[in-house]
């Protein structure tokens, strides 16, 4: 368990939408785990994973020697999540009732959430920028995987409107950025304390 990080007591609060705490997939004769977070250039990632043929998915968490994680700006990443969320869901009849939530799903919760059993000492540690792809190819070469890299999807083609509308309303209104911005002050202080292997990060 990770001391550093302190959680909602409903562990698995996000189940119903197909997203456990720990979901992840191991690579058995590396000893290697990739840890999911929701909204941090999942499929992307999957895919490599995937395309290694040597993980396996579990819906739970599994212990190893190293941990694959990807961290992403809490700011961006909840812009992303919440713009998703509403292309499916009805928008509140005022934009600042938004804003008294913060957090309606998986893609808009925390990212230390789900790696809190992550052994951050024992992790590779991505950030999602525009070098994540040439980054988690430097990563691939290094422990000999051999695959074909997908190209990085994040956008919901239902979303990329609304993505424009909430980037909009958080430049104009400083207070709902700030509001978002305190919400996610534990990831914040996550990406700060880490160590990031990317070589252009």
């Amino acid at each position: 368990m990770n001391d550093d990080v302190k959680l909602d007591s409903n562990l698995n609060k996000w189940s119903d939408l197909g997203h456990d705490q720990g979901e992840c997939w191991h690579d058995a004769d590396a000893n290697i785990t990739f840890v999911h977070i929701p909204k941090n250039a999942s499929s992307f990632l999957k895919g490599c994973i995937i395309a290694t043929g040597k993980f396996v998915y579990s819906k739970e968490f599994v212990p190893a020697k190293k941990y694959l994680i990807v961290l992403r700006d809490p700011l961006e990443r909840w812009i992303s999540g919440i713009s998703q969320f509403f292309s499916t869901n009805s928008m509140p009849d005022q934009m600042s009732e938004i804003f008294n939530v913060i957090t309606y799903d998986d893609h808009t919760d925390l990212q230390s959430y789900f790696i809190s059993q992550v052994n951050l000492d024992a992790s590779d540690i991505l950030y999602m920028d525009k070098n994540l792809r040439a980054n988690m190819q430097a990563w691939i070469d290094r422990h000999d995987y051999s695959i074909y890299m997908p190209n990085i999807s994040d956008l919901n083609p239902g979303s990329t409107e609304l993505k424009t509308q909430f980037e909009s309303v958080l430049q104009t209104h400083p207070e709902y950025e700030k509001k978002v911005r305190d919400f996610f002050q534990q990831d914040y202080d996550l990406i700060r304390k880490v160590k990031f292997i990317n070589e252009n990060h």
